[in-house]
């Protein structure tokens, strides 16, 4: 793939974050101006419409050829339900054959106001929600069991690549965008409704503050969002210019692992030389053909001259800058002494130092991914099952970590399903309801 095709991928990538926020503001906005023309008892079936529509877009996501991040769409769904409960349950509160003409709730204003004008006050509904869901999505982040098993589906999310970057970062702020927006419209509505809102019909000044500001809100982030993304992209196509005799590249990084300890380039070297802690045995090939476990232990042996030693595949991520194609491998060698006569040099590290490079930030971003990715699996694998449920009958239990026990971890670090399962596990807060809620209610757009 060359640089124009690659390019030509990236906007594809920025344009759907676009559309998608275009797609977030048209389902906050349509119940908003459409609410003098619906009655309290349609206005949850238009939710619950809206809702169907959202889960087909989030569904035909998965068919596309370069599918984007879909977590802001999660969230605003998760909103339209959950604002379709509390309007159904108003509803159901209010049906006189089954609560009686006085159900106990009929003598506030509150009450009589939501009877009333409901389609018209939603805001002060939508908005509570919009920022409460905002801020579980930013608090859940990548951690959430949504962006975990896309992940799992979509390598690139997972990668260090300019587009897995772009993703996480611009929903992460399309997420925060929501919860202001919620924040600020929970403030000024519920302010404007006890202060100022007389319930005996919607006038002018209820109009704009009800209808008008929300809509104006959604249309200007909307203009900011095009302004946004067009600023992202004149910033890739100038840095894209620099790298128009760019190919697609792949390398091969191994991580080597003796007596329990790490072979990694020299701390104090790497400090002098304005340079990351790294692996020592790194190729890099000016092509993207296919690498086999055998084409790679070969190589590694003629980089190293190592002859006994095992080889394991870890996983494919994508480079920080350049688009290379990054392939993960451990080896494990019986001695320490066996690197002595070798090519490689470096330094030996235990896990605990190594965990000290990275929290320091002395570890390069491809080694702080590969060490992170490999102890998150493996304690989960140790700890839980497929399915997030207990091994041992003792709560919080941490197995031990240790790098000499890697050739007994039968587990396939590949699978990014054991990041979910790290996360997402019957230590979890709420697991129960957490799990009921991924299987029934998400995996219908999933």
């Amino acid at each position: 793939m060359k640089t124009s095709e690659i390019s030509k991928a990236t906007r594809t990538y920025i344009n759907g974050l676009l559309v998608n926020w275009i797609i977030i503001c048209i389902a906050i906005a349509l119940p908003i101006a459409l609410a003098p023309w619906l009655n309290r008892q349609f206005t949850p079936m238009f939710r619950l419409a809206e809702i169907v529509l959202l889960m087909a877009y989030l569904r035909s996501n998965a068919m596309r050829s370069r599918p984007i991040c879909m977590r802001p769409v999660y969230v605003i769904i998760s909103v339209m339900i959950v604002v379709a409960i509390i309007s159904l349950t108003i509803n159901i509160m209010h049906v006189k054959w089954l609560f009686g003409a006085e159900s106990g709730v009929s003598s506030s204003r509150l009450h009589d106001d939501i009877l009333n004008f409901l389609p018209s006050l939603n805001i002060l509904v939508l908005g509570p929600v919009m920022a409460i869901v905002g801020l579980w999505g930013m608090i859940s982040g990548r951690k959430s069991s949504f962006c975990l098993e896309c992940r799992s589906r979509y390598s690139f999310a997972t990668d260090d690549g300019f587009v897995g970057q772009l993703l996480r970062s611009e929903s992460s702020y399309q997420i925060r965008t929501i919860f202001y927006i919620g924040l600020f419209l929970s403030t000024v509505e519920w302010i404007y409704y006890t202060v100022f809102f007389i319930n005996v019909n919607i006038n002018t000044p209820d109009r704009f503050m009800l209808t008008v500001l929300p809509l104006a809100i959604l249309a200007l982030s909307v203009f900011y969002m095009i302004g946004r993304y067009m600023a992202i992209w004149a910033h890739y196509n100038s840095t894209c210019r620099q790298l128009k005799n760019c190919t697609e590249s792949t390398e091969i990084r191994y991580m080597i692992i003796a007596d329990g300890k790490m072979l990694l380039s020299d701390s104090d070297e790497a400090q002098s030389n304005n340079a990351k802690v790294d692996t020592p045995a790194i190729i890099k090939l000016n092509n993207t053909s296919y690498v086999s476990n055998e084409d790679a232990r070969r190589r590694f042996e003629e980089l190293s001259g190592v002859k006994n030693f095992s080889m394991r595949y870890i996983y494919q991520s994508s480079g920080c800058n350049a688009p290379t194609k990054v392939l993960h491998y451990v080896v494990t060698i019986d001695n320490v002494s066996d690197i002595d006569h070798s090519s490689l040099t470096g330094k030996w590290y235990n896990a605990f130092h190594i965990e000290n490079l990275i929290h320091t930030g002395k570890a390069s971003l491809q080694l702080s991914g590969a060490i992170r990715r490999i102890y998150i699996i493996t304690m989960a694998w140790k700890t839980y099952d497929a399915e997030g449920r207990r091994l041992y009958p003792i709560k919080n239990y941490r197995p031990t970590f240790r790098l000499k026990d890697f050739d007994e971890w039968m587990v396939d670090y590949d699978d990014a399903h054991w990041i979910n399962v790290a996360c997402n596990n019957q230590d979890s807060l709420m697991y129960h309801l957490r799990d009921f809620w991924r299987k029934y209610v998400r995996s219908i757009g999933c």
